[in-house]
């Protein structure tokens, strides 16, 4: 199911988004942004990392997103870096 027109994300009011691919959109507001996964697509993020309302902020976030549910224009090692930095029990290997 695809997720609806988002007016409002954690970073404010949405100026632009894109669908990414089904069930990831890509959200802008004037300060900050980040991809919004549909409760389908967020199930594939691990529990202890996973985000309950589905947004993950564009700076670091996104990594995750990228990692778990692969998504066109993600550069894998740039995802690699910041899982390595920013959330080493998934680049450990201790979170799958």
């Amino acid at each position: 199911m695809p997720l609806p027109p988002q007016e409002v994300s954690p970073w404010g009011v949405v100026t632009y988004q894109e669908e990414v691919m089904p069930g990831v959109i890509f959200v802008e507001t004037g300060s900050h942004g980040g991809y919004l996964l549909s409760p389908a697509v967020n199930e594939r993020i691990p529990a202890p990392v996973r985000r309950a309302n589905g947004y993950y902020e564009q700076d670091i976030e996104a990594a995750l997103c990228a990692y778990f549910v692969p998504f066109p224009g993600a550069n894998p090692t740039d995802v690699q870096v910041v899982l390595e930095a920013q959330f080493p029990e998934i680049y450990a290997g201790i979170i799958s």
